[in-house]
Protein backbone atom coordinates (compact mmCIF):
# COMPACT_ATOMS: atom_id res chain seq x y z
CA UNK A 1 0.00 0.00 0.00
CA UNK A 2 1.83 3.49 -1.29
CA UNK A 3 1.33 7.03 0.08
CA UNK A 4 1.38 9.43 -1.83
CA UNK A 5 2.92 12.64 -0.64
CA UNK A 6 0.85 15.63 1.26
CA UNK A 7 1.06 18.46 -0.77
CA UNK A 8 2.90 21.41 0.36
CA UNK A 9 1.18 24.43 2.02
CA UNK A 10 1.67 26.73 -1.04
CA UNK A 11 0.03 23.88 -3.14
CA UNK A 12 -2.63 23.96 -0.68
CA UNK A 13 -3.03 27.40 -0.62
CA UNK A 14 -2.96 27.64 -4.10
CA UNK A 15 -5.87 25.27 -4.76
CA UNK A 16 -7.66 27.22 -1.95
CA UNK A 17 -7.16 30.12 -4.06
CA UNK A 18 -9.08 28.12 -7.15
CA UNK A 19 -11.57 27.11 -4.59
CA UNK A 20 -12.74 30.74 -2.92
CA UNK A 21 -12.60 31.73 -7.23
CA UNK A 22 -15.05 28.72 -7.73
CA UNK A 23 -16.85 30.01 -4.68
CA UNK A 24 -17.26 33.50 -5.89
CA UNK A 25 -18.17 32.67 -9.65
CA UNK A 26 -21.38 29.93 -7.48
CA UNK A 27 -22.04 32.81 -5.58
CA UNK A 28 -22.63 35.27 -9.13
CA UNK A 29 -24.62 32.40 -10.70
CA UNK A 30 -26.75 31.29 -7.55
CA UNK A 31 -26.60 33.59 -4.49
CA UNK A 32 -25.74 33.91 -1.47
CA UNK A 33 -27.78 32.38 1.35
CA UNK A 34 -27.37 33.03 4.63
CA UNK A 35 -25.64 29.74 5.48
CA UNK A 36 -23.30 29.89 2.99
CA UNK A 37 -22.04 33.53 4.16
CA UNK A 38 -21.98 31.75 7.60
CA UNK A 39 -19.97 28.41 6.26
CA UNK A 40 -17.29 31.57 4.58
CA UNK A 41 -16.79 33.51 7.45
CA UNK A 42 -15.94 30.36 9.78
CA UNK A 43 -13.26 29.51 7.09
CA UNK A 44 -12.16 33.37 7.25
CA UNK A 45 -12.08 33.22 11.30
CA UNK A 46 -10.18 29.77 11.13
CA UNK A 47 -7.31 31.15 7.82
CA UNK A 48 -7.52 34.43 10.47
CA UNK A 49 -6.39 32.61 13.45
CA UNK A 50 -3.93 30.18 12.15
CA UNK A 51 -2.11 33.50 10.72
CA UNK A 52 -1.91 35.65 14.33
CA UNK A 53 -0.32 32.57 15.95
CA UNK A 54 2.56 34.76 14.58
CA UNK A 55 1.94 37.57 16.72
CA UNK A 56 3.29 40.93 16.54
CA UNK A 57 1.93 43.11 13.58
CA UNK A 58 0.85 40.34 12.07
CA UNK A 59 -1.94 39.71 14.74
CA UNK A 60 -2.30 43.42 15.26
CA UNK A 61 -3.46 43.95 11.99
CA UNK A 62 -5.03 40.41 11.96
CA UNK A 63 -6.53 41.82 15.57
CA UNK A 64 -10.00 43.52 14.48
CA UNK A 65 -11.31 40.44 11.73
CA UNK A 66 -12.81 38.14 14.48
CA UNK A 67 -14.69 40.72 15.63
CA UNK A 68 -16.10 41.72 12.16
CA UNK A 69 -16.83 37.99 11.47
CA UNK A 70 -18.20 37.42 14.80
CA UNK A 71 -20.96 41.19 14.07
CA UNK A 72 -21.19 39.12 10.64
CA UNK A 73 -22.78 35.85 12.47
CA UNK A 74 -25.06 38.15 14.95
CA UNK A 75 -26.45 40.05 11.74
CA UNK A 76 -27.25 36.85 10.23
CA UNK A 77 -29.08 35.42 13.50
CA UNK A 78 -30.58 38.37 15.42
CA UNK A 79 -34.23 39.29 14.45
CA UNK A 80 -34.73 42.07 12.70
CA UNK A 81 -36.99 45.21 13.59
CA UNK A 82 -40.52 45.16 12.48
CA UNK A 83 -40.22 46.70 9.19
CA UNK A 84 -41.52 50.19 8.68
CA UNK A 85 -44.99 51.37 7.19
CA UNK A 86 -44.26 52.06 3.69
CA UNK A 87 -44.12 55.74 2.03
CA UNK A 88 -42.92 56.88 5.12
CA UNK A 89 -39.15 58.53 5.99
CA UNK A 90 -38.18 55.51 8.24
CA UNK A 91 -39.01 53.12 4.83
CA UNK A 92 -37.02 55.57 2.89
CA UNK A 93 -34.15 55.74 4.65
CA UNK A 94 -33.91 52.04 5.59
CA UNK A 95 -34.05 51.68 1.37
CA UNK A 96 -31.18 54.39 1.11
CA UNK A 97 -28.97 52.81 3.61
CA UNK A 98 -29.87 48.85 2.33
CA UNK A 99 -31.95 47.69 5.35
CA UNK A 100 -34.61 46.65 2.87
CA UNK A 101 -32.90 44.76 0.50
CA UNK A 102 -31.04 43.10 3.15
CA UNK A 103 -34.03 42.30 4.86
CA UNK A 104 -35.55 40.95 1.53
CA UNK A 105 -32.37 39.06 1.03
CA UNK A 106 -32.58 37.37 4.28
CA UNK A 107 -35.90 36.38 4.37
CA UNK A 108 -36.44 34.90 1.24
CA UNK A 109 -36.70 30.91 0.78
CA UNK A 110 -34.68 31.60 -2.73
CA UNK A 111 -31.53 33.75 -2.73
CA UNK A 112 -31.22 34.82 -6.13
CA UNK A 113 -27.81 36.77 -7.31
CA UNK A 114 -28.46 40.83 -6.87
CA UNK A 115 -26.06 41.16 -10.16
CA UNK A 116 -22.42 40.76 -10.55
CA UNK A 117 -20.36 41.38 -8.24
CA UNK A 118 -18.50 44.60 -7.89
CA UNK A 119 -15.86 44.99 -10.26
CA UNK A 120 -13.20 45.82 -8.48
CA UNK A 121 -14.06 42.35 -6.12
CA UNK A 122 -13.80 40.63 -9.37
CA UNK A 123 -10.15 42.40 -10.56
CA UNK A 124 -8.93 42.15 -7.15
CA UNK A 125 -9.52 38.45 -6.99
CA UNK A 126 -7.66 38.08 -10.31
CA UNK A 127 -4.75 40.50 -9.31
CA UNK A 128 -4.44 38.44 -6.20
CA UNK A 129 -4.79 34.94 -7.88
CA UNK A 130 -1.92 36.41 -11.12
CA UNK A 131 0.12 37.07 -7.97
CA UNK A 132 0.30 34.09 -6.49
CA UNK A 133 0.55 32.13 -9.68
CA UNK A 134 3.75 34.19 -10.20
CA UNK A 135 5.21 33.42 -6.32
CA UNK A 136 4.89 30.24 -6.65
CA UNK A 137 6.37 29.92 -10.30
CA UNK A 138 9.42 32.20 -9.24
CA UNK A 139 10.06 29.96 -6.27
CA UNK A 140 9.54 26.76 -8.26
CA UNK A 141 12.00 28.04 -10.74
CA UNK A 142 14.89 28.63 -7.66
CA UNK A 143 14.44 25.39 -6.49
CA UNK A 144 14.93 23.84 -9.63
CA UNK A 145 18.12 26.13 -10.55
CA UNK A 146 19.25 24.62 -6.93
CA UNK A 147 18.60 21.37 -8.00
CA UNK A 148 20.50 21.63 -11.44
CA UNK A 149 23.85 23.26 -9.15
CA UNK A 150 23.56 19.91 -6.91
CA UNK A 151 23.33 17.66 -9.69
CA UNK A 152 26.39 19.50 -11.35
CA UNK A 153 28.04 19.70 -7.97
CA UNK A 154 27.94 16.13 -7.69
CA UNK A 155 28.84 15.61 -11.22
CA UNK A 156 31.95 17.31 -10.39
CA UNK A 157 32.88 15.59 -7.49
CA UNK A 158 32.08 12.51 -8.98
CA UNK A 159 34.71 13.41 -11.91
CA UNK A 160 37.74 14.34 -9.86
CA UNK A 161 37.04 11.26 -7.84
CA UNK A 162 37.92 9.45 -11.04
CA UNK A 163 40.88 11.81 -12.00
CA UNK A 164 38.83 13.15 -14.81
CA UNK A 165 39.11 16.97 -16.12
CA UNK A 166 36.74 19.09 -13.68
CA UNK A 167 33.49 20.57 -15.53
CA UNK A 168 34.28 23.91 -16.51
CA UNK A 169 31.94 26.36 -16.44
CA UNK A 170 29.57 23.96 -14.91
CA UNK A 171 28.53 26.58 -12.12
CA UNK A 172 26.83 29.47 -14.21
CA UNK A 173 25.45 32.31 -12.80
CA UNK A 174 23.36 32.15 -9.28
CA UNK A 175 19.83 32.33 -9.28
Amino acid sequence: MSHSPRPSLPALLDRMTDLAADVLDAATRDGWSPLGVMSALDTVDVLIAAAAQHGGPLAAALGPVPGCTVAGRAALRDPLPDPPRPHTAAARREAEDGMARYRAWRDSRRHTPQGQPPEALVLRAAYERAVAVETLAKRETREAARETRRALDAMQVHGTENNQAPLSGAMGPTV
